[in-house]
C-alpha cells in the first residue's frame, strides 16, 4: 500500500520539467490524449504541488482515479541532487506522462488463460506464438509482419485465443468496436489514433482489434471511408518508429467484407483461419474441458464423443459441458451425462439444418439394400479414409445423384444415412436459392455452400434438382439468364474448383430427363443411383412390417403379388387403409357375431382398398428412368 504524503504550503517550490505518474487502476483511458490534457489542466489550474511517491486522487468521467508520482525531472546545476524531499509545481510547459502500474498488470495477468488451456488449433497457435515472440523480443531482424487477421465463425475460439495472447505480452491493448465507435464525425478516428499513440509509448505492445469487420468494412460503404483510411495510415506508420515493436491483431467473422487495402503486405498480411475443429481438435477440446471439471470419462469414451460431434466448435462443446454439469448435479460428469447433453445441444451452424439426431434410421427403411450400402460406403470412405484419397490425388465420392419415382424414399435414405454418421443435413430448394434482385440468386447459393463448409462434415441435399438446373427453355429472357448463372455457379462447385472438403452434395430428382446435361455429366457426380419401384422382396418386407401375420395370414402374399407398380409411400398408405377398414369391420362384427374375421371378409377389405389406393407411376416414366440409368449408372440398372 502506498502512503499519502503531506506537503507544507511553506515548502520551497521548484519548477518540474517532466512528471511521470503511475496509475493504480485499470481504466483503459488512462494513457489517452484526452485524459492527459484534462489531468494537466487540472494540475496547473489548481496549482497542485508534487513530491516523489505522493498520491493524487482526481475524478474523471465519474470515476475515481488514483495516481502515484513515480519520477520528476527538473533542471538543477547539480545533476546528482537528492529530490525525495523537494516540492515541485507544474506549469503549462511541463510534460506529464501516465503509465500503468506493473504490479497491477502482473496481478491481472495471473487471472488470464494461456495457450496451453486451449484445445485444438495447434498449427494456428504455433504460428501466432512465432509472431508474438517477435513483438516481445523487439528484434527488427526477425520481424515478419505488422498485422495478423484471425477469422472464423462465431464460437470457434477467436476471443479465447486473444485472451491467451495477453498472458505472453506485458503491454496489451484491446479495442472493442462498441467502445470506439461514435456518432460524432471524427471522434472514432481520434480514439483509434489515441490508442495507437499509447501503444507506441508502451512498445513492445500488442493491439487487438475485436470484430474489425464491424468497425471498418470496405471504403465504398457509407461512413467507413474515414475510419478505414485512418487505420491504414496508422498501420503503415508515418515514420519507422511508429510501427516498431507494435503488433496489430484483428479478429473477424466475415473477413470478405474488409477493405482490400487492409490485407495487403505490411498491414493485416498474415491470415489465421479457425475452421471447424477436426476430430483431433475436438478430442483435445473435450479432454481439456473434462479435466477442468474433474470428470470421470475414459479416453475411449472421449473418442466416442468426438465421433458423435462433427461440426461442433469450441463454443458448442462448452455448452455441452455446461449442460452435462447440470445433468450430473453434484456428481462428477460422466459419459452418459455428456452423451445426453450432445443430444440436446445442437451446433450453432446446424440451426438451419435437420438435426443429426433424427429419429429415422436405415432399419426403418424397408428394402433398397444395394442403394443403402452404396451410399453408406461413399460416406464411410470419405469420412474415415479421406487422407488416402488426398494422398492419391483422387476426389472422394462426395457427389451423388439420386433419381426415381416420387415416394420411393430418396430423401429418407439420405436422412437416415446422415443420422447414422451424425451429419447435419442442409436442404436446398429452388425457393431458397432464387431471388428477385440481380445477382441475389448466386449470392444465396454462395452463402449455402459457405455455411456448409463451416459446418463440415455435412450433407447438402438438393431436393427437386430439376427445378434448379433444368434444361428446359421456359420463361422470359430474364429467367433464362438467372438459371444460366445458377448453372454456371453449380458447375464450379461440382467441378471441385472450390474446395468442399467433407461436404456430401446429394441431388435428387424425379425428372432426370429434364436436367441440364452439362451439369450432370460424368465427373461432376461420382455416383448415379436409381431408386426405382420396390421389388417383390422389398414389398414383402414392408407389408410384413406394417401388417400382422396373425390377422392377415396368407393374404400378405396375395398383397405382394397384386401390389406390383406401387411405390413405398403408396404401400404405406395401402397398409394404413387396410388397418382402418379392418378396425371398422371388427367394430361392426363385435355387435353381432363377435370378433371372428374369416378369409372372405379379408378379401373384401383388400379389394375395396385396392380400388381406392391406385399406383401413379406410369410405364412411360419407368422407361425414362431405365434409359437414364443405362446412360449414367456404372452398373446399368439397379
Amino acid at each position: 500500500m502506498y502512503k499519502e504524503t503531506e506537503i507544507s504550503t511553506k515548502s520551497r517550490r521548484l519548477f518540474a520539467l517532466e512528471v511521470y505518474l503511475t496509475s493504480l487502476c485499470n481504466e483503459n483511458f488512462i494513457e489517452s490524449t484526452g485524459f492527459i490534457h484534462y489531468l494537466k489542466k487540472y494540475i496547473v489550474d489548481h496549482e497542485i504541488l508534487f513530491k516523489k511517491d505522493m498520491l493524487l486522487n482526481i475524478q474523471y468521467l465519474s470515476r475515481d482515479i488514483t495516481l502515484k508520482v513515480s519520477k520528476i525531472n527538473f533542471h538543477h546545476p547539480n545533476d546528482f541532487v537528492e529530490y525525495d524531499d523537494l516540492v515541485f509545481q507544474c506549469f503549462s510547459s511541463t510534460i506529464i506522462s501516465v503509465l500503468f502500474d506493473s504490479k497491477q498488470e502482473s496481478n491481472k495477468k495471473k487471472k488470464e488463460i494461456s495457450f496451453d488451456d486451449i484445445g485444438g488449433y495447434g498449427q494456428e497457435i504455433r504460428k501466432l506464438k512465432k509472431e508474438i515472440q517477435w513483438c516481445v523480443s523487439f528484434d527488427k531482424n526477425s520481424k515478419s509482419t505488422n498485422g495478423i487477421l484471425i477469422s472464423g465463425m462465431s464460437g470457434c475460439g477467436k476471443s479465447l485465443i486473444c485472451e491467451a495472447i495477453s498472458f505472453y505480452v506485458q503491454n496489451f491493448i484491446r479495442i472493442e468496436h462498441e467502445e470506439v465507435k461514435s456518432r460524432f464525425i471524427g471522434e472514432t478516428e481520434n480514439k483509434i489514433k489515441d490508442i495507437f499513440e499509447k501503444a507506441t509509448k508502451r512498445a513492445p505492445c500488442v493491439i487487438l482489434i475485436d470484430d474489425i469487420d464491424q468497425l471498418c468494412g470496405g471504403r465504398n460503404k457509407s461512413g467507413n471511408t474515414s475510419v478505414v483510411t485512418t487505420l491504414l495510415h496508422l498501420m503503415d506508420g508515418v515514420d519507422a518508429a511508429v510501427s516498431e515493436g507494435v503488433l496489430v491483431i484483428a479478429t473477424a467473422k466475415e473477413p470478405q467484407v474488409l477493405d482490400d487495402a487492409l490485407r495487403r503486405p505490411g498491414r493485416l498480411s498474415t491470415d489465421i483461419t479457425l475452421c471447424t475443429p477436426t476430430e483431433v481438435d475436438r478430442y483435445e477440446i473435450f479432454d481439456k474441458f473434462i479435466a477442468r471439471v474433474n470428470g470421470s470419462v475414459t479416453k475411449e469414451e472421449i473418442t466416442t464423443l468426438v465421433s458423435m460431434s462433427p461440426g461442433y466448435v469450441g463454443g458448442d462443446i462448452y455448452s455441452v459441458m455446461v449442460e452435462a454439469i447440470n445433468l450430473a448435479e453434484e456428481n462428477p460428469v460422466n459419459f452418459l451425462n455428456l452423451k445426453s447433453a450432445l443430444a440436446s445441444i445442437k451446433p450453432r451452424r446446424h440451426f438451419d439444418s435437420h438435426s443429426n439426431s433424427s429419429k429415422i434410421s436405415l432399419d426403418d427403411i424397408c428394402g433398397y439394400e444395394d442403394v443403402k450400402n452404396k451410399i453408406q460406403e461413399a460416406f464411410q470412405l470419405t469420412l474415415e479414409h479421406g487422407d488416402v484419397f488426398d494422398h492419391c490425388g483422387i476426389s472422394p465420392p462426395t457427389r451423388l445423384l439420386l433419381f426415381g419415382p416420387p415416394g420411393c424414399g430418396k430423401s429418407s435414405i439420405v436422412m437416415a444415412t446422415a443420422a447414422k454418421f451424425h451429419l447435419a443435413v442442409f436442404t436446398v430448394k429452388r425457393s431458397s436459392v432464387f431471388g428477385k434482385y440481380f445477382g441475389e440468386s448466386e449470392q444465396n447459393l454462395s452463402k449455402i455452400f459457405k455455411s456448409a463448409r463451416e459446418a463440415a462434415p455435412c450433407v447438402l441435399l438438393f431436393e427437386n434438382f430439376d427445378g434448379l438446373v433444368s434444361g428446359r427453355k421456359v420463361g422470359g429472357k430474364g429467367s433464362l439468364d438467372v438459371e444460366e448463372r445458377i448453372i454456371n455457379h453449380l458447375k464450379v462447385q461440382l467441378d471441385g474448383i472450390l474446395k468442399n472438403d467433407r461436404i456430401f452434395i446429394v441431388a435428387e430428382t424425379t425428372r432426370p430427363d429434364l436436367l441440364d446435361k452439362d451439369v450432370i455429366r460424368p465427373g461432376r457426380f461420382h455416383e448415379y443411383l436409381l431408386i426405382s419401384l420396390p421389388t417383390e422382396k422389398d414389398r414383402m418386407i414392408l407389408l410384413r412390417k406394417h401388417l400382422t401375420t396373425e390377422t392377415w395370414g396368407n393374404s400378405i402374399d396375395k398383397l405382394v403379388n397384386i401390389s406390383a407398380g406401387y411405390t413405398m409411400a403408396e404401400l404405406v398408405q395401402l397398409c394404413n387403409e387396410l388397418q382402418v377398414s379392418l378396425e371398422e369391420k371388427l367394430m361392426y362384427l363385435s355387435e353381432e357375431n363377435g370378433n371372428s374375421v374369416d378369409i372372405c371378409i379379408i378379401n373384401d377389405i383388400i379389394e375395396e382398398v385396392m380400388d381406392n389406393v391406385v399406383p401413379n407411376t406410369s410405364q412411360r416414366m419407368l422407361t425414362k428412368f431405365s434409359t437414364f440409368a443405362k446412360t449414367y449408372c456404372s452398373d446399368g440398372l439397379l
